[in-house]
């Protein structure tokens, strides 16, 4: 199962897990943010597809490129920095997202940098809004914060 506290590998989880990634995606790939980059959602989609089946450890340049995206088998990734610009914008992508439409989505899906292979993790946040909406005795409630302005242009009398 999905962890809360740790970056999980997709080939340790259980089928729910992954019913969980492919809506997730599902509702990735139709957000403004990757509605109309072709590109980008077939990259994200490789990979979170090949994921699932356990083959992340597959995920490299060379295979995204050719597998994924169609380029000949004469793809050069020492050349050609084409997937490693891709790979920045699905994660600034991604950031975006969670950052907006995406905040209180239950999953969170990120491609650390120097890597292909994303990490899930349940998001927290989610988590402490369901709680308190629930009533958790454990939630903090809001404090009140009094501030005092004094204008010193005026007598004290004034100002009290």
């Amino acid at each position: 199962m999905v962890q809360g506290d740790s970056h999980n590998s997709l080939s340790h989880f259980a089928d729910g897990d992954a019913e969980l990634v492919e809506r997730q995606l599902d509702k990735i790939i139709l957000s403004p943010h990757f509605k109309t980059a072709k590109k980008i959602q077939t990259f994200l989609q490789y990979i979170l597809r090949k994921s699932l089946a356990g083959d992340a450890d597959k995920l490299k340049q060379y295979t995204i490129a050719v597998e994924a995206l169609g380029f000949p088998a004469d793809f050069d990734t020492d050349t050609n920095p084409v997937i490693r610009i891709i790979a920045g914008r699905v994660r600034k992508r991604l950031a975006d997202y969670y950052e907006n439409e995406g905040v209180n989505d239950d999953l969170l899906i990120s491609i650390p940098k120097g890597s292909y292979s994303p990490t899930f993790e349940l998001n927290r946040r989610n988590k402490k809004l369901r709680n308190k909406e629930e009533g958790d005795s454990h939630s903090v409630p809001p404090k009140l914060a009094v501030l005092c302005y004094s204008d010193e242009t005026q007598d004290l009398e004034s100002n009290r």
